[in-house]
């Protein structure tokens, strides 16, 4: 049978679509934490102009305070 004719429960469409977001916003995080790692010990990141690399952090550690924030 079409699924245009079924209706869907919303509730369950939420539930799913929070799931969704929810691993979607753990894998990003992780994401993040791992270059924050590769920023701050990799011998190749320390190759990049500090400024830069600093600036790198900085905005990476907004975005992780943001998504665990998000996430709690």
């Amino acid at each position: 049978m079409s699924r245009a004719f079924v209706r869907e429960d919303d509730g369950r469409l939420a539930l799913l679509d929070e799931e969704k977001a929810l691993k979607e916003r753990m894998e990003r995080l992780a994401l993040l934490e791992k270059r924050k790692r590769y920023l701050e010990t990799d011998p190749k990141a320390l190759e990049i102009e500090q400024e830069k690399r600093l600036a790198f952090l900085a905005s990476i550690e907004r975005d992780i305070s943001h998504l665990r924030q998000l996430i709690s």
